[in-house]
Formats: C-alpha cells, sequence, structure tokens
C-alpha cells in the first residue's frame, strides 16, 4: 500500500511486482465470478471458479467516464454504465445507506505535499457496483450453505432516520416522501452543504463488523449501508476476509466441503478484521493530518472560508474551500451547514494535528 512518503509492501516484490502483477498480455491466476443481473438490477444467479486471465488494457477511471460520455467505451466495460446505473437504482430502493463522501488525496508538490479532494467519477461508482454485486452474490451463497464470513451493519434506530431527514430539510434539501437511502443518493459531494449532510448521516452507520458462521445462518446477516446480506469477496490478495470467504464460495461452487483449514479460521476473522480495519484507517488519517499540517505550517493566522460540517458536542470539524482541508475548529454554538470564516490557530508537524477557531 502506499503512504506520502514511499510504499509499505502487502507481499514480497517477486509477488507484488511478477506473479501478482498485472503486466500486460501475461496470463495470471485468477477467481472469476460470473453474475447474472436483470434489467432492472436484480441479482440472478452467480457462480465462482478458478481460471486464467490476460491483462489487454489499462483503464482508470477518468478514461472510462470520459470514453462511456464520449458514445466509445472499451468493449471490455462497455455494459458497466448500464449495469451501474441498474444495480444502484436497485439498492437504493432496498434502503441501502452510502455516504458518497469526497475522499482527500496527498500528492507530491514540488518539493512539499498538498491535500487535494478527488472528486468521484460515475465510472468510480459503476466499478464498485461490480464489486458490490459480487460481495451479495458471495453472501447469498454463504447463507445458503450456512458457513462463511459476512460484513454486517445494523439498520438505523428510526429515531436517527427521523432526525436526519428533519436535518435535511433544515439545510434545504427536498425531501418529501423519499427514503434516508433516497435523500443519500441524491447528494452532491461537491456542495459543501451537502458534505455537512452526509456527515449528519454517519450516524445512521454504526456498528459495522464481521460474523463468522459454520453450521447455522447467524443472526445479524444484514448490511444497511449495502442494502442487503454482503461478503467481501474481491479483494483476496490484500484483506483476509476476502481470502478465506472466496475460499467457501470456490468449494461451495464446485461442491465441495469447505477445507477445514478455512473453517478452522473463520472464528478468528471477525477479531482479525476489526484490528486491521483499526490499523487502516488509523494510517490513512494520520497520513493525510501529517500532510495538512506539513502544507499549513507556514500559515498560522491566515483567515480561510469553510463550512461546518460535523458539530457534536466534543467535536466540530470544519471542511476549507481552499486548501483541500478537513479539521477540527474550536468555538460553541456552531451549527452544522454553516459557511464561516475561520482562523488557524496552530500548525503541530510533529503531532499532525492542525485547528482552527471562527472568526
Amino acid at each position: 500500500d502506499r503512504v506520502p512518503d514511499g510504499r509499505v509492501p502487502l507481499h514480497p516484490p517477486e509477488l507484488s511486482e511478477d506473479a501478482l502483477s498485472l503486466l500486460p498480455d501475461q496470463d495470471r491466476r485468477a477467481v472469476l465470478w460470473t453474475v447474472q443481473v436483470s434489467s432492472d438490477g436484480s441479482l440472478g444467479t452467480a457462480t465462482v471458479e478458478r481460471a486464467l486471465v490476460r491483462s489487454i488494457a489499462r483503464l482508470d477511471y477518468e478514461a472510462v467516464q470520459s470514453a462511456s460520455d464520449s458514445g466509445s467505451p472499451h468493449p471490455s466495460v462497455e455494459a458497466l454504465a448500464d449495469l451501474g446505473r441498474a444495480r444502484r437504482a436497485a439498492r437504493v430502493a432496498a434502503g441501502a445507506l452510502e455516504l458518497g463522501l469526497p475522499e482527500q488525496e496527498v500528492e507530491a508538490d514540488g518539493d512539499g505535499w498538498a491535500v487535494r479532494w478527488r472528486r468521484r467519477a460515475e465510472a468510480d461508482d459503476w466499478n464498485a457496483e461490480v464489486s458490490l454485486l459480487t460481495g451479495m452474490a458471495a453472501a447469498r451463497m454463504m447463507l445458503e450453505a450456512s458457513v462463511g464470513v459476512l460484513r454486517v451493519l445494523p439498520e438505523a434506530d428510526d429515531r436517527d432516520v427521523r432526525r436526519f431527514l428533519q436535518r435535511a430539510e433544515a439545510l434545504g434539501v427536498d425531501v418529501g416522501q423519499r427514503s434516508a437511502a433516497e435523500v443519500l443518493a441524491g447528494l452532491d459531494p461537491a456542495r459543501p452543504l451537502h458534505v455537512a449532510l452526509m456527515n449528519d448521516g454517519a450516524r445512521l452507520l454504526r456498528g459495522a463488523g464481521y460474523v463468522a458462521f459454520d453450521g447455522a445462518p447467524p443472526e445479524q446477516s444484514h448490511h444497511a449501508g449495502i442494502g442487503g446480506p454482503y461478503a467481501q469477496v474481491t479483494a483476496p490478495l490484500r484483506r483476509l476476509a476476502d481470502r478465506y470467504g472466496t475460499e467457501v464460495c470456490l468449494a461451495l461452487a464446485a461442491g465441495s466441503p469447505v477445507p477445514e483449514w478455512v473453517r478452522t479460521a473463520l472464528v478468528r476473522l471477525p477479531d482479525a478484521m476489526k484490528e486491521a480495519d483499526r490499523r487502516a484507517n488509523a494510517a490513512d488519517r494520520g497520513a493525510t493530518d501529517l500532510a495538512e499540517a506539513v502544507m499549513l505550517q507556514g500559515r498560522v493566522g491566515e483567515t480561510f472560508r469553510a463550512t461546518v460540517v460535523r458539530a457534536d458536542e466534543d467535536r466540530v470539524t470544519v471542511m476549507l474551500e481552499e486548501p483541500s482541508v478537513l479539521a477540527a475548529c474550536t468555538g460553541e454554538g456552531l451549527q452544522e451547514g454553516a459557511e464561516i470564516s475561520v482562523v488557524l490557530e496552530s500548525a503541530d508537524v510533529s503531532a499532525g494535528k492542525v485547528t482552527f477557531r471562527p472568526v
């Protein structure tokens, strides 16, 4: 994986730069999922098998989006736009709660570092829908066989949902008869006011975790953020749950017993993944916080325009218009969605922390 000052390899170079890489015109071992989807986005039958694949093109989201917009998509992703839109609509109709928050990226900028907002193209979402579709097919397979590991998230409390919809109306969003899922799906991450509402919606997504089961379906199998049962199986090279979940599905699809080494490991996966997620999130946030402090260390005392995107009793977070910073702000009585001016009070590089106060 990458951090601002280098890479932290997940695998030895012999694997990551050769046997596991997607170098052009090279055959590579892979797991092939074949999933049928109806025109309305409904999940149909699914199979999975081991296969050899060959990389024939290197595409990025911007290129895929541009080609799709011009009506000339690459043949390998010609159906991606229709599939992605149909699946997203189906999941929103099923109540999937997705935030769509803008992402911060740390990039080299001359002799220093800069933090920029990464605006997701629609092609990002289409690709994500393929992964989610596969994960939902895998979860169904596991639940039918009563063995596997799921990513779960409980349904939001009704009071929290009502509060969110009331907050949306207060911020000028046309709620009408729409559900929380439909309101979230209609928000624009390029608008700071909508980002504030997305952060408010994060309160609807509390309690995510993993559940392993063998012999009987788990009591909790639903993922409220995705709109149904879901298993992580699309990244077996970088995520432990996917490694074992994939082996479960391969065995089930082949009509074979799930290997004992897989069954034995299942019970340990929820705790292992919880710790892995904690470390990954800490590394990601720590790298961004450090880059923000480095970028702003010579600008203490300057005034910036910002939007309050989160205002809890113990924490206020503001989103700057320029530069691309998400940081703590002191002060009381600040309202989410408020557009304010803030002064940079401190930029502590050693602690990786910046603090603002309202003017």
